[in-house]
């Protein structure tokens, strides 16, 4: 993966602390699925990430798959945290 400004000399941090913007695949590769970490609900703390989204943003963005751990892990419902989740990436796909 490649970032607009990719400098070999710079450190990964430095490279990628905007995110990657492509990836390179070989031509047989149809589909690429686009898998989003850092997903948190409004409201819900970020602790040590310092870029999030929430999921609304990651869908309407593109992702195919969100990568969700400690608001549902941490919480003492992650029931009703699965169920907010998928309440907002239902409202994301309208």
């Amino acid at each position: 993966m490649l970032t607009p400004s990719y400098d070999p000399e710079k450190t990964y941090e430095e490279n990628f602390k905007e995110g990657p913007f492509g990836v390179f695949a070989d031509g047989k590769i149809s589909r690429v699925t686009l898998d989003i970490g850092g997903i948190r609900s409004l409201g819900v703390g970020v602790n040590d990430q310092t870029r999030i989204s929430t999921p609304l943003e990651a869908v309407r963005n593109g992702a195919d798959y969100l990568v969700i751990g400690r608001q549902i892990t941490q919480s003492k419902n992650p029931e009703m945290e699965i169920k907010k989740l998928c309440e907002e990436v239902r409202i994301a796909k309208t």
